[in-house]
């Protein structure tokens, strides 16, 4: 692996996360001793911010990019780099089609993720989702929606082509995140290099499935877990041990010219 690394995005479910949604110590010691070394760790996730907050105390990153780029917050001094929020007809659009084809949803903004579905109803909800609110006193960044079927799934796909300004990305099987159209996790990742000085060559990134792909495009040491999906091996220079077996504690210690934690 490159050894000239200067910032490394870390995507969270299926790479950092394990199974069992959980950080392993391993991972989390070298994540801590990348940073000591000079890399700069940046968490770049699909999730909000407070669905993150458990992953960001403990690994205790530089900047924190969000929602597919919809943020990106500077964690060393609070400064927000980039805050997108979806147009507020889109948004209204896409909860329309969506409560008329009967799929299920949860609206993420720039202060907390709402829902109308419960818990029982929309099974794997994070605790911190809150209940449906007006949507006009919220700054939506993106949706989470799920069917219950391939074939649904296959109906809505083709109805959202009709709303110009919205993208389906796959992140489970019949589950999306609904972004603006453009805005994905190399948004944040050229934004910050540029503004760092950071060249694509001196940026590693880890990941494991669609979302992550334009963010491993961009970075010049791309590295898929061994749990991504094909497409994500198919592009990226390097694959380590999976999500399971410590796969970005692995890659850390490569990048840095070390077998193991020390």
């Amino acid at each position: 692996m490159n050894m000239n690394i200067k910032i490394v995005f870390l995507d969270l479910d299926g790479t950092v996360l394990d199974s069992t949604k959980n950080i392993s110590a391993e991972n989390i010691k070298a994540i801590k001793k990348a940073r000591q070394a000079g890399i700069i760790p940046v968490i770049a996730t699909g999730r909000s911010w407070p669905l993150s907050q458990f992953a960001i105390d403990l690994v205790d990153p530089c900047y924190f990019a969000g929602m597919n780029s919809a943020v990106l917050i500077n964690l060393q001094n609070n400064e927000t780099i980039i805050k997108h929020v979806l147009d507020m007809e889109l948004t209204k659009a896409t909860i329309r089609l969506m409560e008329c084809m009967g799929v299920k949803y949860q609206l993420h903004s720039h202060s907390g993720a709402y829902s109308p579905y419960t818990p029982s109803s929309m099974p794997g909800m994070h605790p911190s989702v809150k209940p449906m609110v007006d949507v006009n006193t919220l700054e939506p960044a993106k949706f989470f929606a799920k069917t219950d079927t391939a074939e649904k799934t296959k109906q809505f796909l083709e109805a959202l082509k009709a709303i110009d300004g919205i993208v389906a990305v796959p992140v489970m099987e019949n589950g999306f995140d609904l972004l603006a159209t453009g805005l994905d996790k190399s948004v944040s990742a050229k934004v910050l290099c540029e503004k760092l000085g950071i060249t694509p060559e001196e940026t590693a990134a880890m990941g494991d499935s669609a979302n992550d792909i334009e963010l491993l495009s961009f970075a010049g040491c791309s590295i898929a877990m061994g749990n991504a999906e094909p497409e994500v091996k198919a592009i990226c220079k390097h694959i380590v041990p999976s999500n399971d077996d410590n796969g970005v504690a692995y890659a850390i210690y490569n990048l840095l010219g070390v077998k193991k934690e020390s």
